[in-house]
């Protein structure tokens, strides 16, 4: 089942690529922030709680996309080494001619191409909830990242006045609208901080991101768009 998800989801995401700029960027704005805004927001919550001393920094961003939030980071800081991951080979090309990241591989987030105990900070963006077993890929972050390691993780959520039966049905609704099609797995911020916290990590901070916080409370389909930093405990 797995396999088949990914498989969707790498077909829905290459067949967007092209448009994705063009489609994504107008819906940020309507929320109030864009990439740049996105990057500042991130960096702000993790920078200060990086404690490793290793230089570069290595951050790693899960579902890169065509590579804008990445190149916002490289603008506000070059001298960390930036890697990235999709599943979409047509969004890497895109995320390449960037030239933010030091290295870029196609996979994804269930099984990530690092050695454990090597990143420093995380970062993933609009990923999460296309991930079909998400404990199974933040296990995974939990595992390449060093003790003390930060992660940032942005996403949609589902807001709590929906209920979830109802939730599966709108969000696939919503992805085959918007998405191409890909298949989807929304959780609320509340779900996600239990997985987070399920496969060992410490949440640190969470943020709803949208300038008007009544956004996602106007109608039934909308979701919140917020921020969770977590940690993986420094080693005693």
């Amino acid at each position: 089942m797995l396999s088949v998800w990914n498989a969707a989801l790498g077909k829905s995401f290459d067949a967007w690529a092209d448009t994705y700029n063009n489609d994504v960027v107008p819906m940020l704005t309507r929320r109030g922030y864009g990439y740049p805004q996105l990057a500042e927001i991130v960096l702000e919550h993790v920078g200060h709680q990086v404690v490793s001393h290793a230089e570069p920094i290595l951050c790693f961003e899960v579902g890169v996309g065509t590579g804008m939030l990445g190149a916002a980071m490289r603008c506000l800081r070059c001298e960390w080494q930036l890697y990235g991951l999709d599943i979409s080979a047509n969004m890497l090309l895109h995320a390449a001619t960037t030239g933010a990241y030091d290295n870029l591989f196609q996979g994804t987030a269930e099984c990530l191409p690092t050695e454990s105990g090597t990143v420093e900070v995380l970062v993933t963006a609009f990923m999460m909830h296309s991930v079909m077993r998400r404990e199974l890929a933040l296990a995974e972050m939990f595992r390449v990242l060093k003790p003390g390691g930060v992660l940032a993780v942005v996403d949609l959520f589902r807001t709590t006045r929906r209920w979830p039966a109802v939730s599966i049905v709108a969000d696939n609704v919503l992805s085959a609208l918007h998405e191409r099609g890909a298949p989807s797995r929304y959780s609320s911020v509340e779900e996600m901080c239990r997985s987070l916290q399920g496969v060992g990590f410490n949440i640190t901070a969470r943020r709803l991101l949208d300038a008007d916080n009544s956004i996602a409370k106007k109608k039934l389909g909308k979701r919140m768009h917020g921020l969770i930093v977590a940690t993986k405990r420094a080693m005693e």
